[in-house]
C-alpha cells in the first residue's frame, strides 16, 4: 500500500527524523523514510517508486541535508510535483530552487502533538495528504502507520507489554487475530443511538494487540513524569491501577507519542471500528456478553435517566496491529 507521506532527509539524521516520521504514523498517516533499505538492494527503485507515490512530500532540511545530493533530487521532484513541504530542523538556507517555499520550523519542536509549528506541519500536510486516519470517519478496519520490519506473527489471545527505554514495561496488551464483525446496532434496539446504524460488516484484515486494560493513573502518571507534564486529578476516586480519567484526545495522543519514544513501535489511539471488534469479541449479541439486559450491572458501570442507558464499559480498548501497535481509548 502506498504512503501518503515521503520523507527526504540527510542519513545523519536519522534520529532526530524518527520523531517526526512516528508522529505522523500516530495519527493514522502512513509514512515512508527509507529508515529500513538494506544494503545490496537496489533502494534508488524504491525511493523512485515511493516517492513518486507519496501525496505529500516532507524535504527535512539541515546542515547534512544541503549538502546532500540525493535531498537535492528528492526535494527537486517534489516541488515540480507540487507536494513539496519544507522542515527545519536547523536554521539554514536550502538551496536556492526551494527558498521561496515557506516551510515549517521544528528545530524548538518538544516532540508532542499540540506543539504549535508541528500543528502547522499537520495543516500543510492535510492539505495535500488529507487528515489522518485517526481523524477520518473510523469505519475504517486497516490502519496505516509505519511498520516494523521483522515482527513476529504472534498468537492470538497472547499478552505482552513492550520495555521502556526509561525503565519498566509499558502497558499489558493483547494479541488479537484477524477477524470479520457486525459493526453498529440492528434497527429495532432501542438503546441504539442513530449514527450506530446501519449495521454492516467490517473485515479487520490483520492481526492486532489491544490494551488489556484501560490505561491506568500509574502508567499515565510515569509518563506525565517523564514529560514534566500536570498529572490529571483522580476526583477522590484513587489512583494507581485505576482508569484515568480528566484525559483529553491531544493528551491520550502525547501518551501514545511518548510510548512510541519509549519502546520502539509506533503506539496510536484506535478507529471506532478497531475498538468495536475488539469490545464484541467475536459475538453477535447484542452486548458481548448477551442478551440478557439483567446482567448489564456485572460488566459495565452505567447510569439510567429517562429509560436511556449510557454506558462506561470498564474495557475502553484501543487496539494494534501486527505491524503498529495501538493504544487503549480512555474513559
Amino acid at each position: 500500500m502506498d504512503a501518503d507521506i515521503f520523507i527526504s532527509y540527510a542519513r545523519k539524521d536519522l534520529g532526530r527524523v524518527e520523531p517526526i516520521a512516528r508522529a505522523l504514523a500516530s495519527l493514522g498517516y502512513g509514512v515512508w523514510w527509507d529508515a529500513d533499505l538494506r544494503a545490496g538492494r537496489r533502494f534508488h527503485q524504491d525511493i523512485e517508486r515511493e516517492l513518486a507515490a507519496a501525496r505529500c512530500v516532507l524535504v527535512v532540511w539541515t546542515q547534512a541535508a544541503v549538502a546532500s545530493n540525493w535531498v537535492y533530487a528528492e526535494a527537486n521532484e517534489a516541488l515540480d510535483a507540487d507536494k513539496l513541504v519544507p522542515v527545519f530542523l536547523e536554521p539554514v538556507k536550502p538551496p536556492l530552487l526551494f527558498r521561496q517555499v515557506h516551510g515549517v520550523d521544528l528545530s524548538g519542536w518538544d516532540g508532542l502533538p499540540g506543539h504549535g509549528e508541528f500543528q502547522r506541519l499537520l495543516r500543510a500536510v492535510a492539505e495535500l495528504a488529507g487528515p489522518g486516519k485517526a481523524a477520518r470517519a473510523p469505519v475504517d478496519p486497516e490502519p496505516r502507520g509505519a511498520a516494523i520490519i521483522g515482527a513476529p506473527r504472534p498468537e492470538p489471545l497472547s499478552v505482552f507489554q513492550d520495555s521502556l527505554k526509561d525503565g519498566g514495561e509499558g502497558p499489558e496488551m493483547v494479541w488479537l487475530p484477524p477477524g470479520t464483525f457486525l459493526m453498529g446496532s440492528p434497527d429495532g434496539v432501542d438503546l441504539a443511538y442513530p449514527n450506530e446504524r446501519p449495521q454492516h460488516e467490517v473485515d479487520i484484515a490483520r492481526s492486532f494487540a489491544i490494551g488489556r486494560f484501560p490505561v491506568t493513573f500509574a502508567d499515565y502518571d510515569q509518563f506525565c513524569a517523564a514529560a514534566g507534564r500536570e498529572q490529571p486529578g483522580d476526583r477522590g476516586w484513587g489512583r494507581d491501577r485505576r482508569p484515568v480519567i480528566d484525559v483529553s484526545w491531544d493528551d491520550a495522543v502525547a501518551y501514545c507519542l511518548w510510548l512510541t519514544g519509549q519502546t520502539g513501535r509506533t503506539y496510536r489511539l484506535p478507529s471506532e471500528a478497531e475498538w468495536e471488534y475488539a469490545c464484541r469479541a467475536g459475538t453477535r449479541t447484542r452486548w458481548s456478553f448477551g442478551d440478557d439486559g439483567d446482567a448489564l450491572g456485572a460488566h459495565a458501570w452505567f447510569n439510567v435517566h429517562q429509560d436511556v442507558a449510557s454506558k462506561l464499559f470498564r474495557i475502553e480498548v484501543v487496539v494494534k496491529d501486527a505491524n503498529d501497535v495501538v493504544m487503549m481509548k480512555f474513559v
